[in-house]
């Protein structure tokens, strides 16, 4: 996938790019709700308009297992976080 590199920053080469600016949006401020419409005007503005929801949900969904598995991990190897 190689989205657009006139619109809404450079280009989108991988998913860990769509992945990254999932978590870049997100502001203390906002709500789920929020971050999740922001994402999808990102994904507007990138060119997508099909599916777009449904890539949010699954962006979202990543990146909730991803940081339980990262909790999980800390916690069951006593792996202390770095300062």
């Amino acid at each position: 996938m190689l989205l657009g590199n006139d619109r809404g920053g450079g280009p989108v080469r991988t998913t860990f790019d769509v992945i990254q600016k999932f978590a870049s949006l997100r502001t203390r401020q906002m709500n789920n709700s929020e971050h999740y419409s922001a994402f999808a005007r990102w994904l507007c503005i990138k060119g997508i308009a099909n599916y777009k929801n449904d890539i949010v949900v699954a962006v979202a969904g990543k990146i909730w297992a991803l940081l339980i598995m990262l909790y999980l991990r800390a916690h069951y190897f006593d792996i202390e976080p770095p300062d």
